[in-house]
């Protein structure tokens, strides 16, 4: 590392858990942003780590996790570790990786996620009490939607001036929608048939998505409707719950009908799904915009989203769907109303959706953002590339 380098671009540590989809989202936009970053992980060591990048594990692997004592532990280990002059400690999540960063005794910056701060109350008396501390004593703390800023400022106490607010955008090279005979291949080696209406869920499985009540509207709606596929990408889900979607698909007469992978597909297999659907279901109780439902459009999906003040931004497309109703019986109607959409209105509502994400989450305006809130400008990481 030469003068120069040290010069323009400081140590930057990010404390987080480096299997993460959400982080190795981070770590394209900063290579594309021409910044260097370092990972200490609470998290154990296992396959399928980034390339490219140092990584540190903090906490023996023996602890279990993710748990109360593994992030303490490397919290320990954090505050053990003899620092650059200006080093960044940036924490890409609030409850474990920001405890981490809360207890390493140095500045950090922390990045908000809705699931870990909307819902901070219900989780308990500690849960929020932890979470409170560790916003309280971030120097920064980045969003993605008006709602969790005023969240923020309002539940938690936080200067509007110490809120850095903006969109990850989406990985533009990866997501993109496909000709249609490329997307008759596609769905044919997807085991998906050619001319049926195609619905996926795209985030997690967990209650806070309302997994089952979606897969049990579906079932509902295989009654009344010969045609009709639904995929469910579990991706890093909650075992329990999990085995409760499970039980109600296996008890189904229609359980062909839903297809669930269950293994963490990396990007390039989740992009596959979404360019082979028609409608990307996104229904959470709270959210901020998230990235998955930028890729689902970008990939020629419509959404069906809840009616969140978060997806404020995608209101002005008009294709987009919206759910108010929740419950089993609305995610049936909800099936019946988007299965009756005609071949040539999706057509048009798939192109709008791309067409729209392309033009107003585009990746340029994101890393001056993520420059921004480092101190850098675009010069400095341009010159710390060709340094390092």
């Amino acid at each position: 590392m030469t003068a120069h380098h040290e010069t323009h671009q400081p140590t930057i540590t990010l404390i987080a858990n480096p299997y993460s989809v959400h982080v190795l989202r981070w770590l394209q936009l900063y290579e594309k942003a021409g910044i260097t970053v370092r990972i200490e992980s609470p998290e154990r060591k296992q396959d399928g780590a980034p390339e490219g990048v140092t990584i540190e594990h903090l906490a023996p692997g023996w602890i279990p996790g993710p748990s109360f004592l593994r992030y303490r532990r490397a919290g320990k280990a954090a505050r053990q570790r003899t620092r650059q002059p200006g080093e960044i400690l940036h924490a890409h999540c609030t409850s474990g990786s920001g405890y981490t960063a809360l207890l390493s005794g140095h500045p950090y910056i922390v990045t908000t996620y809705g699931s870990e701060v909307f819902g901070a109350r219900e989780r308990g008396r500690l849960y929020h009490w932890m979470i409170k501390r560790v916003l309280r004593h971030a120097s920064l703390i980045t969003a993605t939607t008006p709602m969790m800023v005023r969240t923020l400022v309002e539940e938690f106490s936080i200067p509007e001036e110490r809120i850095r607010m903006f969109s990850l955008g989406y990985d533009s090279a990866l997501f993109s929608p496909v000709e249609d005979k490329q997307r008759r291949e596609l769905r044919r080696r997807l085991d998906l048939p050619s001319t049926e209406r195609v619905w996926v869920i795209n985030r997690r499985t967990l209650s806070l998505y309302r997994t089952v009540e979606v897969v049990s509207g579906f079932l509902e709606f295989c009654r009344d409707h010969a045609d009709g596929q639904l995929v469910v990408l579990s991706g890093d889900d909650d075992p329990v719950y999990s085995q409760q979607l499970r039980e109600v698909i296996a008890a189904s007469h229609h359980k062909s009908r839903v297809h669930l992978v269950r293994e963490f597909l990396p990007a390039e297999g989740v992009a596959e799904w979404l360019r082979a659907a028609d409608f990307a279901i996104s229904v959470p109780r709270t959210d901020q915009l998230s990235t998955s439902i930028l890729e689902a459009m970008a990939c020629g999906a419509v959404p069906i989203l809840s009616d969140l003040e978060a997806y404020q931004p995608l209101h002005h497309c008009e294709a987009i769907h919206h759910v108010t109703d929740g419950s089993t019986e609305g995610f049936a109607r909800m099936f019946d109303e988007t299965w009756s959409t005609s071949t040539k209105q999706l057509q048009r509502d798939r192109l709008q959706c791309a067409d729209f994400v392309t033009s107003r989450f585009c990746e340029t305006s994101v890393l001056d953002h993520i420059r921004e809130l480092y101190g850098l400008c675009r010069e400095d990481a341009a010159e710390t590339r060709e340094a390092a």
